[in-house]
């Protein structure tokens, strides 16, 4: 907000420079002229590199815009990575399960065990089996959330990028 005072007042003496007040004006150019050039020049020296730091503090913005995006980027690629080993997980238990029910099945037909017990068994691993889809189906969810929301971003990263980059070649 300085900055832009700053600039305000500078562009105000420049103006009030370039104009000098009528009595002045009838001055002999020797008398007054030289040195009020000066000053206009100095004054439009300060008023462009005052707007050549009011650019770069505003690039300078637009680049912490840009770092802060990156790094939920990063945190939501570190959040699908662990979701993913999850969801990998999750199946492999599932498949396991299955393979487990199979087994159990296959006993009932091969051995002597007791059908109450096989039963209880059975029922059980479905019931785990039933948690384990829905885990799955659960993590499968999330990782398709986050996929999204990492798309989304890298859309708004690049965004950004490119604004920052048409800013700068302005400034060339």
């Amino acid at each position: 907000m300085k900055l832009v005072t700053l600039l305000a007042t500078a562009m105000t003496l420049l103006f009030l420079i370039a104009s000098p007040p009528p009595i002045l004006a009838q001055s002999s150019a020797g008398e007054t002229g030289e040195p009020l050039g000066e000053i206009a020049e100095a004054l439009s020296r300060i008023a462009d590199m005052l707007e050549r730091q009011a650019q770069g503090s505003r690039l300078d913005l637009l680049m912490k815009r840009v770092d802060a995006s990156n790094r939920k980027l990063e945190r939501l690629d570190a959040r699908l990575r662990t979701v993913q080993r999850d969801y990998a997980q999750a199946r492999e238990n599932l498949t396991r399960m299955e393979a487990e029910l199979e087994t159990v099945d296959e006993r009932a037909v091969v051995d002597d065990v007791d059908p109450d017990d096989l039963r209880f068994q059975r029922r059980q691993i479905e019931t785990e089996i039933e948690l384990g889809r829905q885990r799955t189906i659960s993590l499968g969810m999330s990782k398709a959330q986050l996929q999204n929301e990492i798309a989304s971003r890298n859309h708004e990263v690049e965004n950004w990028q490119a604004y920052v980059d048409r800013e700068l070649s302005g400034l060339e």
